[in-house]
C-alpha cells in the first residue's frame, strides 16, 4: 500500500507520498470508526443490536462471559466500584507493564522502512516492497500463536517463547552489519513481538474481569499505560546512528527482556491467586474457573 501511495501519488497537489500515505489511511479509519460506532454492539445482549445477534447467539456469547469469568465472588457491579477493584489490582498495572514493555520493544515498527532503506537494496518502491514479507509471516505467527495459546489455556510461556525470537532478532541487528543477517533479523522480531502482543491482550482481558465495569476500567488502565510505549520508543532511532541502528536495538532488546521477566511475574502472581481459589472453593462440590497461566 504505502509503496503503491509513493509511488503514484508523490508530488500530488504538493504533498509528498508520506503525506499522502497519513491522508488517507487516517481518513479511512476516522470513517471506519464512525461506522463502527454505530454498527458494533456495547454488549451481546444489548437490544439495539437486534440485527446483528439472534436471540440463541446472544445467549451463547453471554454465557461464555460468564463462563470465562474465573472465580472470584463480586456483587457490587457500579462503574465506581469497577474502578477502584481495577486501579487497586497489582494484576492490573503487571499486565500495563507487560503491555508497555511489548510497545516499547515495538519501536522498530515506526522505523522498518528507514532500516530497510540502509540495506541499500535499490530505489524506494524496492524498500517500501521489502518491509512486507516479515509483516505478513508476522501476521500468520500472531494468528497461530493466538490459536496455540488458546488451545493449550497457557499465555506466559507462549509470550515468553516469542519474544525470545525477538531477543535473537535484535542481537543480530546490533551485532552485524551483514545485510542478509539483518533482513533475516527483521524476520525474528517482527514476527516475536506481533506473536506475543497476540496472546497478551486475551490474557490481560481473561484476567481481569471480576466484574464488567471492572474489566472496562482494567483495559482502559493497561491500554493507556501500555500505549506510552509508542511514545518514547521512536526517540530510540537516530539518524546519527544510521545504518545499523545499534542503540535502539540495544534499547529495544532491554524492553523484550523486561517483557519476559514481567511474565514470570504475572505467571507467579496468578499462580498463588488460583491457589487460593482452589482452597476456597475445597469441600464445596463446585468447580472454580482459574486464571490462565
Amino acid at each position: 500500500l504505502a509503496a503503491g501511495i509513493f509511488a503514484g501519488l508523490g508530488g500530488v497537489a504538493g504533498l509528498q507520498g508520506w503525506r499522502w500515505l497519513f491522508i488517507l489511511e487516517g481518513a479511512a479509519t476516522f470513517l471506519l470508526g464512525l461506522v463502527a460506532f454505530v454498527m458494533l454492539p456495547d454488549f451481546p445482549s444489548t437490544k439495539s443490536q437486534d440485527w446483528l445477534f439472534t436471540a440463541e447467539e446472544k445467549e451463547v456469547a453471554v454465557t461464555r462471559m460468564v463462563r470465562d469469568a474465573v472465580s472470584e465472588e463480586e456483587h457490587d457491579q457500579s462503574v465506581l466500584h469497577g474502578l477502584k477493584l481495577a486501579v487497586t489490582d497489582i494484576k492490573v498495572w503487571a499486565f500495563a507493564l507487560l503491555l508497555l514493555s511489548n510497545q516499547s520493544a515495538y519501536g522498530f515498527n515506526y522505523f522498518y522502512p528507514a532500516i530497510v532503506r540502509g540495506f541499500n537494496l535499490g530505489s524506494r518502491t524496492i524498500t517500501l516492497v521489502c518491509t512486507a514479507p516479515p509483516y505478513l509471516l508476522g501476521a500468520f505467527i500472531s494468528y497461530f500463536i493466538a490459536w496455540h495459546s488458546d488451545r493449550k489455556a497457557e499465555r506466559g510461556w507462549h509470550i515468553s517463547g516469542a519474544i525470545l525470537f525477538a531477543i535473537v532478532g535484535f542481537i543480530i541487528s546490533a551485532a552485524t552489519i551483514n545485510i542478509p543477517a539483518r533482513y533475516v533479523a527483521s524476520f525474528l522480531y517482527i514476527c516475536g513481538c506481533f506473536g506475543a502482543n497476540a496472546a497478551l491482550y486475551s490474557w490481560a482481558a481473561s484476567s481481569v474481569g471480576q466484574t464488567p465495569t471492572k474489566k472496562a476500567c482494567a483495559t482502559a488502565i493497561i491500554n493507556v499505560t501500555g500505549q506510552l510505549g509508542t511514545i518514547w520508543s521512536p526517540y530510540f532511532f537516530d539518524s546519527n546512528d544510521e545504518p545499523r541502528y545499534t542503540r535502539a536495538m540495544v534499547l529495544l532488546l532491554a524492553f523484550a527482556v523486561l517483557e519476559i521477566c514481567v511474565c514470570f511475574l504475572l505467571k507467579f502472581i496468578l499462580r498463588r491467586a488460583n491457589k487460593k481459589i482452589i482452597a476456597e472453593y475445597e469441600g464445596t462440590g463446585r468447580v472454580p474457573t482459574l486464571f490462565t497461566l
